[in-house]
């Protein structure tokens, strides 16, 4: 049997090397991680790139951060 959980989250950033989601919620006024999304359809992730980069706020090594704004 599984079990699945849905949760409204909001996408806070990605992952430079490969195509994954980093995910967030919000614990009052504080962002909270939440885990990652690994498997997007095709079309989904080009509405996504179509409108991250006019999102970010950050980035490091490994990640870019995004305005949690999806």
């Amino acid at each position: 049997m599984i079990n699945y959980k849905y949760a409204g989250v909001f996408i806070t950033g990605l992952r430079k090397d490969d195509f994954v989601l980093l995910l967030s919620t919000y614990d009052g006024d504080n962002l909270k991680p939440s885990g990652v999304m690994e498997f997007i359809n095709q079309k989904e992730m080009m509405k996504f790139y179509a409108r991250y980069q006019d999102l970010i706020i950050g980035e490091d090594k490994k990640f870019v951060f995004i305005k949690p704004e999806i």
